[in-house]
């Protein structure tokens, strides 16, 4: 009946008519005024995902041999899942993580013990770095972890994210687990996952390459045996003593069996599985993906002859050119001899595709192929289309930006691509799953295809957000929310609890959205800046604007000076009245500005090069900067002169700033201007704390309460008040942790509205809504954008009333 992080507007025409709303309104001033009568430390608040749909690579696939239907999903950026069978959608594993654990928000693998369902083993860790890393352990499926360090490093988010698993538990001592290691050969721990020890026995003790083992597993047929896959020596190694003793399999492939580019690396091991039918399953290919992987071919061994066969699927189109692509996905159904698929990867023209066989590869079924509509559409695309389209509602953006969609004479929609995760369900042969470098897709009736009909299929994403949020605003009318996020472009949210309808941005289409702005007096004009699909500069790809509240958008028709150079496009800036624009945060040139929507470009002065502009959202052509340096912080403030093409920039303060220090995310250093009084600057600097000025940056107060600011957001004023809220990620107080606050006066109080087991890793950004008190969005590195609403108790359900 209510519905959080909806739109104002609907929940009005949905629920309320209009006497009934001029009834409820004394309640709702009540309510806020009730709250405010006591002093409050906290405030709890419900938070759930403004949705998109997945958004980014899932390397791995895991699921239990042990009970149906218990499947896990692992992101490179964005943790663990766990599918819910019941409807079709994923739950969050580790939003608890907080802003000093986010690390362990990158999954380098999973296992599961094979004689306990409910024991799950993540080894997390996103990036390398001395004790970066850890083990999760959980005896509940994820629902609570015990938390263990690593004494070596790991890297969810490095090349090599697409071989795996490298965690495996021991079927026969389900105590022992093994772990291959980037840098550090293998390790065993005894006390699940508690302390771990290196192998000393094994052949390879260090990788200089930083792919080491790739993956780890045991044969749950016969006790003691285990392989183990290095990329190091390329070379898959047995051990049939448990560990103690290792030795080459005999005949392995060395040398690939097809010409290849001068330095190529020798076939290298990356997945493998154990068919029913005795025989071990390896794809081999000269990288580990996903960035590049030029070759690759599939073997099978049988350990009972010692010998391999060479099983490739093959090219099914005559365009290919160049490297031929590897092979990274591997699944089985565990209980038929002989069924096992493949995945291909980079393999671009034709297009990456998954392989099925029933035969222990002697025949492949290639699904992409079978899947399409017309087949493969030709030369020179190539392309595998899903017949009947899968994208609408689930996921509209996956066409990215082809609104022609199949016919578009470029189009990039796909059967999937970085496809490394694959999965047969070993409780039900019929369903198939699949990650990409976008989204999962699943099939229930995969084995149609092997008559030569298309299998089912659909998005099995939901309730995987795996967004990295660059850019958010939240104009004062039209869409609530705006969105500039890494790889996919970017959004505008008509509703949140659906993936945008629209799509992604387009004209011009965006890989990376970096800058978004609203006019604070002309809420339908909206800029964005971005790395683009296709590079040009007249029309300029690099920046676009919009006067219907970013439903539509036009680029500009010339590119600022410096913008193709920098990062994801610099930052745009529009003044209170829509008529000026602002271009800056270039490496090698002055912030321009321009009266015409983009048509000329003229520099500003007075402003250090490589520093952002942000506009004042009351009064028209006025821009604001902060300037960072060793010395402390500088506060300039300028009025563009449109008549006679100038704008200078001056240093304002007379208050002496200081830098920005010990900051991480995007946070630090960044102006937030509020949008309903003119000159009113907020300004967090990381450890030197919270800044605040009334008078467009000339005189500043430090908030003596705030010893940490990473990010500062103004949004909605509490109902009766004319003071805006304003939203806090950093610390309220010197006891207090890192974390997210609002205060309702100004900064005189701050209350905190996340709790334990809602932190994500904390946020890289954050935003208030202008419409809705007391909302706050969460831009989040992996995990999307999270949208946090007070819960009025006294409301029905626990829901805040609109």
């Amino acid at each position: 009946m209510f519905f959080i992080c909806s739109s104002v507007r609907q929940l009005r025409i949905r629920l309320f008519g209009r006497e009934l709303w001029l009834i409820l309104l004394p309640l709702i001033l009540m309510l806020g005024a009730s709250r405010s009568l006591v002093a409050q430390t906290s405030e709890t608040y419900r938070f759930q995902p403004v949705t998109i749909v997945a958004g980014g690579y899932v390397p791995g696939l895991v699921a239990s041999s042990a009970e149906p239907g218990l499947i896990y999903a692992r992101t490179d950026i964005g943790s663990v899942y766990r599918w819910n069978a019941s409807n079709q959608t994923w739950m969050p594993l580790t939003d608890f993580h907080s802003p000093d654990q986010y690390n362990l928000n990158g999954p380098e693998s999973i296992a599961l013990d094979p004689t306990n369902p409910s024991r799950l083993y993540i080894a997390a860790g996103m990036y390398e770095y001395p004790n970066c890393c850890a083990f999760l352990v959980s005896s509940d499926r994820g629902a609570t972890f015990q938390t263990y360090s690593a004494p070596f490093e790991m890297c969810s988010n490095c090349d090599g994210r697409a071989a795996g698993e490298r965690l495996a538990v021991n079927p026969f001592r389900p105590n022992e687990l093994f772990m291959g290691t980037r840098l550090n050969g293998l390790w065993v721990s005894e006390n699940y996952a508690r302390t771990w020890t290196q192998v000393a026995s094994f052949p390879v003790t260090s990788s200089p390459d930083n792919f080491g083992v790739q993956w780890v597993l045991f044969d749950p047929h016969h006790a003691g045996t285990l392989y183990v896959g290095v990329y190091t020596t390329s070379t898959v190694y047995v051990s049939t003593n448990d560990g103690s003793t290792w030795s080459a399999l005999a005949g392995q492939p060395l040398a690939w069996p097809f010409s290849v580019r001068a330095g190529t690396h020798a076939p290298a091991p990356e997945r493998a599985v154990i068919n029913p039918d005795g025989d071990l399953y390896v794809n081999f290919d000269d990288q580990p993906g996903p960035d590049v992987m030029n070759y690759g071919i599939v073997e099978k061994y049988d350990p009972s002859s010692k010998s391999w066969t060479n099983i490739t699927p093959p090219i099914d189109a005559p365009f290919q050119s160049g490297p031929l692509g590897g092979f990274a996905g591997l699944t089985q159904d565990p209980n038929s001899s002989g069924t096992i698929a493949v995945s291909t990867m980079d393999r671009w023209y034709p297009v990456d595709t998954v392989y099925l066989s029933q035969d222990g590869g002697s025949t492949w079924t290639n699904l992409g192929l079978v899947t399409s509509n017309t087949g493969d559409d030709g030369p020179p695309y190539g392309n595998y289309y899903f017949s009947p389209s899968v994208y609408t509602p689930t996921s509209p953006y996956l066409t990215f930006g082809n609104t022609s969609y199949p016919n578009s004479p470029y189009p990039s929609a796909k059967f999937g691509w970085w496809m490394s995760a694959l999965l047969i369900d070993p409780f039900n042969p019929h369903h198939l799953m699949y990650g990409t470098g976008a989204t999962i897709y699943g099939t229930y009736n995969v084995d149609a295809a092997l008559t030569g009909t298309s299998p089912t299929w659909s998005v099995e994403a939901r309730g995987i957000e795996e967004t990295a949020v660059l850019a958010l605003i939240s104009p004062s009318s039209g869409a609530h929310l705006l969105s500039g996020v890494g790889d996919i472009g970017g959004f505008r949210h008509v509703g949140l609890n659906v993936s945008p309808q629209a799509g992604m941005y387009t004209n011009p289409v965006a890989t990376s959205v970096g800058s978004l702005d609203w006019a604070g007096q002309a809420p339908n004009f909206i800029v964005r800046a971005q790395s683009p699909a296709s590079a040009s500069t007249v029309p300029c790809t690099y920046g676009a604007y919009s006067t219907n509240n970013g439903a539509s958008w036009m680029p500009f028709p010339t590119c600022a000076s410096g913008a193709s150079n920098a990062s994801n496009g610099g930052i745009v800036a529009a003044d209170a009245s829509g008529t000026t624009v602002m271009w800056s945060d270039f490496r090698n040139s002055a912030a321009q500005f321009s009266v015409d929507d983009g048509t000329t470009w003229i520099a500003s002065t007075g402003l250090p090069r490589s520093v952002p502009v942000y506009a004042d959202k009351v009064a028209p052509q006025v821009f604001y900067a902060y300037a960072s340096g060793s010395s402390g912080g500088s506060f300039y403030s300028t009025t563009v002169d449109p008549t006679h093409g100038i704008a200078v920039f001056t240093q304002v303060s007379n208050t002496a700033l200081p830098s920005s220090a010990g900051c991480y995310g995007s946070g630090c250093g960044v102006v937030d201007v509020n949008f309903a009084k003119a000159g009113d600057v907020w300004l967090p600097l990381g450890s030197n704390g919270l800044w605040h000025s009334a008078n467009g940056g000339i005189t500043w107060t430090q908030l003596a309460n705030v010893p940490y600011a990473n990010s500062v957001a103004v949004g909605a004023a509490p109902p009766r008040s004319h003071t805006q809220s304003v939203f806090l990620y950093g610390e309220a107080s010197p006891t207090d942790a890192m974390a997210i606050y609002r205060s309702d006066d100004n900064g005189k109080s701050w209350i905190r509205i996340n709790d334990a087991l809602h932190q994500y890793g904390g946020p890289t950004l954050i935003q208030a809504d202008p419409r809705v008190y007391g909302r706050v969005y969460l831009g989040m590195n992996g995990r999307g954008i999270i949208c946090g609403d007070p819960v009025f108790n006294d409301s029905p359900g626990g829901q805040p009333i609109k």
